[in-house]
Order: C-alpha cells, then sequence, then structure tokens
C-alpha cells in the first residue's frame, strides 16, 4: 500500500501496545486462570498443542470451524443481519445487556464472547467515538496529539486508511457518520478498550512454564460494511488467529510467500510495497467464507485478504501473535550491536586515511574483526539472547496485564460494558418537562440502541441540536451510494410526520423502504438513527 507524508500507516501497530500509566489493584481473578479458551478450541478439534505447533503452526492456514452446522449462521447470539427478530438474538432487549458474567467466562468464554458481539461492538464505537472527541477539543493543550492511552481507530475507503486530515474533513471524527458513508474501520489494540477482548488475550497470552499458551498477543478488531473491503491483499510479519464474531467474511490465502517471515518492512501490500502478481495468480492455499464463532489461523507471511459477503457486515477480532519480534535474528543483532558499542577501540573512526594508509586499515581491520567475533562467541550467549527476549516480553506483558486487569475488574464491578458515552453538561428543558438533552444532539444520539424510538424533530428540538454540536462533529450527512436512495426515503418518510404522533423504532426502520438493498444493514440503520438524532433530524421519544 501507498504510504503517504500525511497518511496513517495501517501497517505500523506491529506488535506492542502503547505503553500506559493505567493501574489496577485487582489480583488476577479466578476466571484468568488462563488456557480456558485455546484448550477448548484444541479439544474440540481433537488436537493437541503440540499437535499444532508441529502440524501448522507457520506452515499453513488453518480452520477452526464452530462445532454447529454453518446453516445455524444467521441465528447465532450476536448475528444480526438475517435475523427476523435481532433483538431475540442479542443481549440489548434484556435486562442483563452487555454485563460481565464470570461463569460463562469459565465454561464457554469463546461462546460467550460471540454472543456479546454486537455489544462489544457498540462498545468499542461509542468509546472510541468518545476518547476522539475528547482528543479534538484538547488538542491546543496537547501539541495535536491524541489523548495518552488511546489510539484512535483506522478509517478506511476504498481500501486505504484515511489521514487523519481526510478524517476530520469528511466525518469530523464522527465514527457512525464514517460507517454510514461506507467505511471499514480497524481498532489497534482493543484489548485495551474492551473487557471481554481482554479477557480473551489474557487467556491465550501464558507464561513459560504453562504448557499451552503464547507469550505475548494483542487484537486488532476489524469492522466492514456489507460488500467491501477493507484492505488490498497483503502479507503480515506476525501469525494471527482470525476470530469471527459479527456476520461473514470470504477469506482467500495464497499458497505461494513472497518474503518467508517478513520482518515489519517487509510486509508487502503495505506501505508501497507490492503484491507481485504472481502470487495473487497462483493457486490458493485457503478459500472460504468464515461464519461467527468460526477462527481461522493465518501463518506470518502469507498473502491474504477478506470481503464481507454482500447481505452481511463483518466483525472479527484479530488476535496478533508479534513473532518477527522473537527471532533469533533480530534478538541477536541487538546483543551484538550492544557488545561492540561497549568496545572503546571500536568507536573510533575509521576514515580519513591517504592512499598509502589504505592496505595498512584494511589489515587492522580484520584484525578488529576477529577479535570481535572471539568475543562475541563469549559475551553474545543463548542465555543471554532469550533472557533478553523474555525480558521484553514480561515487560509488555507487565503494561497489558495491568490495563487488562482494571477493563475486567471495572466490568465485574459494574456489571456491564462501559460503552464511554459521551458527556456534556448543557440542559435545556421545553414545556413537557423532558430534557432536550435526552431527546437531540449528541448525548441523545449516544444513548440510542437498536430498540430506539425515534420521531421527526420539531423546529425547536432541530435549532437546539444544530447550535449545541459539539467541536469536531459534522453538519452534514454522507451516505454510501448503495443505500442513498433507502435512507433518503427513510429521512423523507420521518420528516414529513412532524407534527404527528408517528414514531419509528430502530429496528424496523427497513420496512419503510420497498425492495431494501442487502447493504441497508442493521448497523446502518443504527448509525442513521444516531447521526439524525444528533443533527436535530430526529429525535428520541423519551
Amino acid at each position: 500500500m501507498e504510504r503517504r507524508d500525511n497518511k496513517r500507516s495501517w501497517s505500523a501497530s506491529n506488535g506492542e501496545p502503547a505503553s500506559s500509566s493505567s493501574s489496577s489493584s485487582t489480583s488476577p481473578a479466578a476466571v484468568l486462570d488462563g488456557g480456558v479458551i485455546l484448550s477448548k478450541i484444541l479439544s474440540d478439534h481433537k488436537m493437541t498443542w503440540d499437535g499444532f505447533l508441529n502440524d501448522i503452526w507457520q506452515t499453513q492456514p488453518f480452520v477452526f470451524s464452530w462445532n454447529e452446522s454453518k446453516s445455524r449462521s444467521s441465528t447465532l447470539p450476536g448475528s444480526i443481519d438475517g435475523c427476523t427478530d435481532p433483538t431475540a438474538t442479542t443481549v440489548l432487549a434484556k435486562d442483563d445487556a452487555g454485563r460481565w458474567r464470570d461463569e460463562f467466562m469459565t465454561k464457554d468464554p469463546w461462546r460467550e464472547i460471540v454472543a456479546q458481539g454486537w455489544n462489544i461492538v457498540l462498545a468499542l464505537l461509542e468509546k472510541s467515538q468518545a476518547n476522539l472527541l475528547d482528543s479534538t477539543t484538547t488538542k491546543s493543550c496537547n501539541n495535536g496529539r491524541p489523548m495518552h492511552g488511546f489510539e484512535a481507530p483506522l478509517i478506511f475507503q476504498n481500501q486505504q486508511v484515511l489521514s487523519v486530515e481526510e478524517c476530520e474533513t469528511l466525518y469530523r471524527n464522527n465514527l457512525f457518520g464514517a460507517y454510514l458513508d461506507g467505511a471499514s474501520m480497524v481498532f489497534n489494540h482493543a484489548d485495551l478498550l474492551n473487557a471481554h477482548l481482554a479477557f480473551l488475550c489474557q487467556d491465550f497470552q501464558q507464561k513459560r512454564t504453562e504448557s499451552i499458551g503464547f507469550p505475548h498477543v494483542y487484537a486488532n478488531c476489524y469492522l466492514t460494511p456489507p460488500k467491501s473491503q477493507t484492505a488490498p491483499p497483503h502479507a503480515d510479519d506476525r501469525d494471527v488467529l482470525i476470530f469471527q464474531v459479527l456476520g461473514k467474511k470470504q477469506w482467500q490465502i495464497y499458497s505461494q510467500v513472497p518474503v518467508p517471515y517478513p520482518y515489519p518492512h517487509e510486509q508487502v501490500g503495505k506501505d508501497g510495497l507490492e503484491v507481485p502478481s504472481v502470487i495473487l495468480q497462483g493457486p490458493k492455499a485457503f478459500d472460504d467464507v468464515l461464519y461467527p464463532g468460526d477462527i481461522l489461523y493465518v501463518p506470518r507471511g502469507m498473502v491474504h485478504q477478506a470481503q464481507s459477503t454482500d447481505d452481511s457486515l463483518s466483525f472479527h477480532v484479530t488476535v496478533a501473535i508479534a513473532t518477527h519480534d522473537w527471532t533469533l535474528a533480530r534478538n541477536m543483532s541487538r546483543q551484538i550491536e550492544a557488545t561492540l558499542m561497549r568496545i572503546v577501540d571500536y568507536r573510533t573512526s575509521i576514515l580519513p586515511f591517504t592512499g598509502t594508509d589504505r592496505e595498512a586499515t584494511v589489515a587492522k581491520i580484520q584484525d578488529q574483526i576477529n577479535n570481535a567475533f572471539q568475543r562475541l562467541q563469549k559475551e553474545v550467549t543463548p542465555q543471554i539472547v532469550l533472557q533478553d527476549i523474555e525480558t521484553r516480553i514480561d515487560n509488555h506483558n507487565r503494561e497489558a496485564f495491568s490495563d487488562r486487569m482494571s477493563l475486567i475488574h471495572s466490568a465485574r464491578v459494574a456489571g456491564g460494558i462501559d460503552h464511554g458515552l459521551i458527556k456534556t453538561n448543557a440542559i435545556t428543558t421545553e414545556n413537557d418537562g423532558n430534557t432536550m438533552l435526552q431527546r437531540v444532539g449528541s448525548v441523545a444520539a449516544s444513548s440510542i440502541t437498536y430498540t430506539s424510538i425515534i420521531r421527526a424533530a420539531t423546529p425547536s428540538e432541530k435549532a437546539y441540536a444544530q447550535s449545541t454540536l459539539m467541536c469536531g462533529t459534522s453538519s452534514g450527512l454522507n451516505v454510501r451510494e448503495e443505500v442513498a436512495d433507502a435512507v433518503m426515503k427513510i429521512i423523507s418518510t420521518i420528516k414529513v410526520s412532524v407534527g404527528t404522533n408517528q414514531r419509528f423504532q430502530v429496528a424496523n426502520l427497513r420496512s419503510v423502504v420497498d425492495n431494501p438493498c442487502p447493504q441497508l444493514c442493521d448497523l446502518t440503520l443504527l448509525c442513521l438513527a444516531k447521526r439524525t438524532v444528533e443533527l436535530g433530524v430526529c429525535a428520541v421519544v423519551v
């Protein structure tokens, strides 16, 4: 992928979470004994950990299919699109919506994560949206940098990541507006944003004394609208496990590997490195659809691409294993450099010299090289190399553990998922006694769920919403071309009902349109409702 100076690089998040100052006094809970998910995945497929490492690891892709038939894909808990009654298969309409339940995390945590898929998507969107607006309003006092500990989602259009400036110009940092326009999103290090994903990573990340698990993992999440492809064909510098949570996605993995075990600067399909055409024209090692609950292992260096199906959005979690950082070459080079830097004689400059000195200089360099090899053999030992790897992994794990446990502790205490709702102190009332804040504007929009009821906004409500648009929010509406006609039909139908008692449930907005296109998915309807309430076109019935 071409990387421009004003672009954010989607290959930049290569492994290690940013350090954070957050801490937690929470001790490891019983639910974090570890290895629950990975052990169950392997046992369900009659596979041992050693068998996985010996037969599959870094050699071939492999699918751990959900232990039910694929015909269940449209009715799985957490799968929204295609359901006759979406609220019946999600936790949105229940009293325990999104709540943390320890018994599920010890019995079948992966199934629980799939069941919570819709809530996890909303939590990531709402929390990231709130953080984006907060960081936007504090730019002047933070030298234009994002808030500490927050990594803004990457927004993709036409398989290209948008720059910060483009996101502000097109969407004013409104993620729901971006999705409504057909944008895909990548939430890097989502295990530092959501308790369920924090648990997932902690479960996969075991101590070296354990018999199963990886030294260090982190989670990136991909949200893709129907009939879309987030990124072009590319290879990664890490091994990954793809956890399909919502919807379906067609994956293609190519058999030929352009760069074996690539480092970050060798990832084809990223940062201007083209994927050789012979790879894309060659045979495929995998070409199939992932359904909710399926898990796909993709080895480091294998070129792949994925596209959501025509009738379903896709949300998957990528558990990344930063194997490029644990190589012998990389870690030996660190130790070799550190050793040579400590030798004072090697700090002197070789140049300049006269022509007659060249032969003597070459001989001197050869002696120094010979001495260096002897010294390196003594000082760069396998124990030192391994200790360096372990120390850096332990440092990453210590930071990640603190942040993850803080999320899990908060979720357990609160009994629910923190959606990171936008807060404001502005409150205005009308004669009906309800706060204007609850009906229109950004705060009202943040409270909307799939079961919310909306209506046409009154002139005074629209004026209030427009006057209180937060700094950095959009005053317009960008809509994906495929759904533009349907969106206009929905908006016009609601607007002409002003002054009547007509009400519209978000879940039923599709019924307003004759023969709606498949791309008018449930999340699109939710984003439309949020944006129209934020802009004052519609109001929430409270």
